[in-house]
Parts: C-alpha cells; sequence; structure tokens
C-alpha cells in the first residue's frame, strides 16, 4: 500500500522501548517532483545473537504527516506558498529527535523549518529560527531558488541534522552546508565555504545560540548530528561520492564548550573566522572507510545519513546504529549498520 513505501531514510531515532525506532523518509523518490505524502516510520532493529554477522531490521508501522492545518506535507518542491511559511505544505524532513514527553521533533531543509510534532504525525508548532536562515524567494527547482536568493539556506542543504540534549530541553539544527552569505562563488559557479552553522534552541523560552563547524573541505557536507552529553554531539561528514571514489565517510566528535555563541553575526567568511571566533573543537570519532569495517570498496554507499543510540549491550557497551539513504532507488537495500561503542570512548577516535 502507498502508506507502507519507504526509503530515502535520512534519520533516525530510537523509539524509547524494546527494539523500536523511528527511522524518517526524506520528500520522496525523484529530487522533489512527486506529490510524495511525507512520513517517519517504526522500524524494529535487531543485533545478532550472536554479536557478529546481520543485524535484522523489520517495518512496524507508519505514520503520515499533517500540517498545523490538518493537511498533508508533501515532498513537491512547487507546494510553497509565496506570501509566507506559514501557508507552506512542502516538506523535505531530515532531521528526527523523539522528545520526552513523546512528541517527535523534526528538521526540514524547505524552509528551513523545525516543526514539533504528536505521537499522530500532526504538526504542533513551528520553533523559532532566525531570518538569516530562511530564504526570501522560494522556487520550484533548487537552481531558481539559488539565484534568486542572496541570503539564507542553500536549496537542498538545510537543517540536514537534528540532536535533542541529553535533559530534552534543547534542540540543535545543522546546517549542511554554509548559508549562503556565508559563501563565495566557486568553480563551476557553485557557491561554497567552509563555516557550517549550529542552531540551538531552548525548548522552553525560544532562546537561541548559534556554534560555527568548520567543514574538512568544501567536497564534504553534514549530514546529522546525535546529543553524547551537555556538550559533546557525534556529526556525519561526508563527501558526495560512492564505491571506490569514496574518500571522506566520518562520524566526527564534536564539543561546544568553549565555542563562541555567533548570533551576532549575520554572515561570516567563507574560509577563516572573524577574530576571537572560535568554532566547536572537533576529532575523528569513526572512519568509516577503514578497512577493518569492510564498508569501504565498490559497494560503498554515498548517503551515510542517520544516527541514533539504541539499548545497551550487556556488557555495558554503547550502540551505534547509523543509516543509509537509498533515495528510493528499487534496486538499492535499505542499510543499517551498528557499531559496539566503549563507554569511555565515547569522545575519542573509536
Amino acid at each position: 500500500p502507498p502508506n507502507r513505501l519507504w526509503g530515502g531514510l535520512s534519520a533516525l531515532d530510537y523509539a524509547g522501548a524494546d527494539d523500536v525506532f523511528y527511522a524518517l523518509s526524506d520528500r520522496g523518490p525523484k529530487d522533489g517532483i512527486v506529490r510524495y505524502h511525507c512520513r517517519w516510520h517504526a522500524i524494529e532493529l535487531k543485533l545478532p545473537h550472536d554479536g557478529r554477522g546481520q543485524a535484522s531490521a523489520r517495518l512496524v508501522g507508519t505514520t503520515l504527516l499533517s500540517a498545523t492545518d490538518g493537511k498533508p506535507l508533501i515532498g513537491i518542491a512547487s507546494a510553497f506558498d509565496p506570501h509566507g511559511r506559514d501557508g507552506n505544505h512542502r516538506f523535505d524532513p531530515e532531521g528526527l529527535r523523539r522528545g520526552p514527553s513523546g512528541n517527535v521533533y523534526l528538521s526540514d531543509e524547505y524552509g528551513p523549518m523545525v516543526i514539533e510534532f504528536d505521537s499522530s504525525g500532526h504538526a504542533l508548532r513551528s520553533l523559532p529560527v532566525p531570518d538569516r536562515y530562511l530564504i526570501k524567494h522560494p522556487a520550484a527547482t533548487k537552481e531558481e531558488e539559488i539565484a534568486r536568493n542572496k541570503s539564507g539556506r542553500i536549496a537542498n542543504a538545510g537543517m540536514e541534522g537534528l540532536a535533542i540534549s541529553t535533559d530534552g530541553n534543547r534542540l540543535y539544527a545543522l546546517e549542511q552546508l554554509p548559508l549562503l552569505q556565508d559563501t563565495k562563488i566557486g568553480k563551476k559557479g557553485k557557491r561554497q565555504g567552509h563555516n557550517c552553522r549550529l542552531l540551538e534552541i531552548d525548548l522552553k523560552s525560544g532562546a537561541t545560540r548559534e556554534f560555527v563547524y568548520p567543514l574538512e573541505s568544501t567536497h564534504t557536507k553534514l549530514c546529522e548530528i546525535l546529543a553524547v552529553d551537555d556538550s559533546k554531539f557525534l556529526v556525519i561528514e561526508r563527501d558526495g561520492e560512492m564505491g571506490d571514489k569514496a574518500a571522506f565517510k566520518k562520524i566526527v566528535a564534536i564539543d561546544i564548550k568553549g565555542a563562541t555563541d555567533t548570533s551576532r553575526f549575520a554572515t561570516l567568511p567563507p574560509k577563516g573566522l572573524p577574530k576571537g571566533v572560535h568554532p566547536v573543537k572537533k576529532s575523528t570519532f569513526i572512519d568509516m572507510l577503514e578497512p577493518r569495517f569492510g564498508l569501504a570498496g565498490s559497494k560503498c554507499p554515498e548517503k551515510i545519513e542517520g544516527l541514533a543510540w539504541g539499548p545497551s549491550l550487556p556488557d555495558g557497551r554503547a550502540v551505534l546504529w547509523i543509516c543509509v539513504d537509498n533515495d528510493f532507488k528499487p534496486e538499492a537495500a535499505n542499510l543499517f549498520y551498528a557499531f559496539a561503542v566503549p563507554r569511555g570512548a565515547l569522545v575519542t577516535k573509536h
């Protein structure tokens, strides 16, 4: 049935009981030209009994998403209201986190927006996002949007990652690429920059702070963020290559302690930072292309996109789950990877 169609998995989060997770599909197949009804899924992920070999994944249920007015949220890029965000029904969900109440928070690339949903998939409210993230002139194609706007998120590179603090009081929305005003026109006429913004939103007061995550290069992008403790997070940074061409697929540990709140900066330089501004601290946590993991090579997927903590192992080690976006290609499997993480290794290379 249409409401059971799944794929394009862009986010993953533990549902809070048994081995069930929320898995979020993005805007649907064919890059926003299909009237795809956006959704999240409930899936059961089980580790192999002996700790080796293949884990198993089973679809348990699907929840279709609706706007505050009850109308469906759809992936088609042309479903926007030129007069404002409140009338928009186009939606490209990329990040998902479950809150302590059981409500679900989703981040959206089109807005970009962060929206709170109830457990039935009905939107309850939009959370505050500073104006500098927003585009003034939406359009139905990526190329037209970039050409018509001088500030705000780059098309198809909005709030790709979402984390919730360990106490459940704050969200962290991560831009996939720098904002338009933080870039310059590089080779082949493409906008390029190194400084991605990480937005912190206080769920009670709506107050925000911002931090800078410097990309490894203009060939990498950010795809997810997951809280470790009050100041530490894991982030997926990767290139856009697959198979033998894949050169950078990393889970990066970051720490925002000591990082400068850059909320006062309407623009950031394409490379480097203003005097006195300190970015988040970065270190490699898992290099997905290390030979020992067996993921590098001709079958290496392009889009490693979701991160979630699952139930711990009996010996106390944490389990880090990773999902892959298959772009709804029928011949491409929905892939999940699981890493056992010693508790003392959460901020060092694993």
